[in-house]
């Protein structure tokens, strides 16, 4: 590498690739010897068209010679590569290299824009079996990404919690379920969810927040009623009505007066919702008296 700038150095393996593959895996063992990341990029940028039976050596060779926490940017990095080989690569060599040190980094990543990265971390972390990576898990299990909460869940059933899995199978629905289960924990990401996701997400973690039955959710279930998207304002009110606080009847009332018909629609089987409980409340002080 000291020779070679990045792109000589992929080009070099890449022809040593074609030429004599055992040769050029010989190779990639020494420039992982050394201890430099940045021979990552260049190694895998060179087995982009190279046959699968390479790819083996090359990632094992990376993983033992370094396995150090520097390697995670780089691998972080590689994942937004264009080529589906690199990403896919330096995503299996994440899940491989078992750095305790580097949890607090994937803790940060597993919250990265990128979806592919956020499945990749929850996946890393599962095959690493460290049981404090489940409190970063579990605010990932209300990731609005299906194919991302299918990951999470999975990373969860190896660190012994095999519920979650049964749970969380990739559809809308998860977030009922995942709203039944009742976890506390899932109580601050279920409100930052509805606080600042996109619309789709806002509008299942305030289908979620209905079934936990936490009441701390009020104050954002009630801000939510504002929202600009109907879907989220009508689950917003939906909601209310199943966490049973009377005292967000005036809010619902409010919502009478909503332009959509489903919001208003919601809002009315809210208020049925609590007027029952409230009568039922009143019922039982009497009986009390």
């Amino acid at each position: 590498m000291a020779n070679k700038s990045p792109e000589e150095l992929r080009q070099h393996l890449s022809k040593l690739v074609e030429q004599d593959r055992n040769a050029c895996i010989a190779e990639i063992q020494q420039l992982c010897s050394a201890g430099d990341p940045a021979v990552i990029e260049p190694i895998l940028a060179s087995l982009v068209d190279a046959p699968s039976e390479v790819h083996d050596p090359a990632s094992d060779a990376i993983v033992r010679k370094l396995r150090m926490p520097t390697v995670i940017p780089v691998l972080l990095h590689l994942m937004r590569d264009r080529s589906v080989v690199v990403r896919m690569l330096a995503a299996r060599i994440l899940a491989d290299c078992h750095i305790e040190d580097a949890i607090p980094m994937l803790a940060t990543a597993i919250q990265l824009h990128d979806p592919f990265i956020r499945a990749a971390v929850a996946r890393a972390l599962g095959k690493w079996g460290v049981m404090s990576s489940v409190a970063i898990l579990i605010p990932a299990v209300v990731d609005h990404e299906p194919e991302v909460r299918k990951v999470v869940a999975k990373a969860l059933r190896r660190l012994g919690e095999p519920r979650w899995q049964q749970w969380v199978v990739g559809v809308p629905d998860d977030f009922r379920r995942i709203g039944e289960s009742g976890d506390k924990r899932l109580l601050p990401p279920l409100v930052k969810m509805l606080e600042s996701g996109g619309p789709h997400a806002r509008c299942l973690a305030a289908k979620a927040l209905g079934f936990l039955g936490q009441t701390a959710a009020v104050p954002a279930l009630v801000s939510a009623l504002h929202a600009e998207t109907p879907a989220t304002r009508a689950a917003a009110s939906e909601a209310l009505g199943r966490l049973g606080d009377t005292q967000v009847m005036p809010n619902l009332l409010e919502m009478l007066n909503d332009e959509r018909a489903e919001v208003r629609a919601a809002a009315i089987a809210a208020l049925d919702r609590l007027d029952a409980l409230h009568q039922q409340e009143e019922r039982d002080q009497e009986k009390k008296k």
